[in-house]
């Protein structure tokens, strides 16, 4: 009798969707989670490397711009360019909540600010999870 697969961490299952779609998924610890994004015209996401849930659900996220029906929308039509955002990225968020291993509450608190955002964009964002690392300190001396 076969052995059960052992259930992947997010990191894997988020390069394992990618693979699965198409899309050059490039991690970077040089990019800041809300600085991710998608270039669906080239099936490629930017976004941090993922380590935990909040950067799986934006890594999926961005995912779905590149793959969901609805993701691109502007791609495919003309219109009001503010209600496309909307559309956009309530495809984008519907397709990480459907193909993700989990969906834990900070996730969707964290698709229903973003989704809300594009309703009223003053909207403060939730609470970073975690704090940030403190930057490292360059010796300019040496460049001199």
């Amino acid at each position: 009798m076969a052995q059960p697969q052992p259930k992947p961490t997010l990191q894997e299952h988020a390069r394992q969707l990618a693979a699965a779609f198409h899309v050059r998924l490039i991690e970077s610890d040089q990019v800041l989670p809300e600085e991710a994004f998608a270039v669906p015209h080239r099936r490629l996401v930017l976004c941090a490397t993922v380590r935990e849930r909040m950067t799986y659900a934006i890594a999926l996220h961005e995912l779905g711009h590149v793959v969901a029906p609805l993701g691109n929308v502007r791609a495919l039509t003309a219109g009001d360019p503010a209600k496309l955002s909307r559309d956009e990225e309530d495809a984008a968020w519907a397709w990480a909540r459907h193909h993700a291993l989990e969906w834990a509450p900070e996730m969707e608190a964290l698709a229903q600010w973003a989704e809300g955002s594009y309703a009223d964009p003053t909207a403060a964002a939730p609470a970073d999870p975690a704090p940030a690392p403190a930057p490292a300190h360059i010796d300019w001396s040496k460049w001199k």
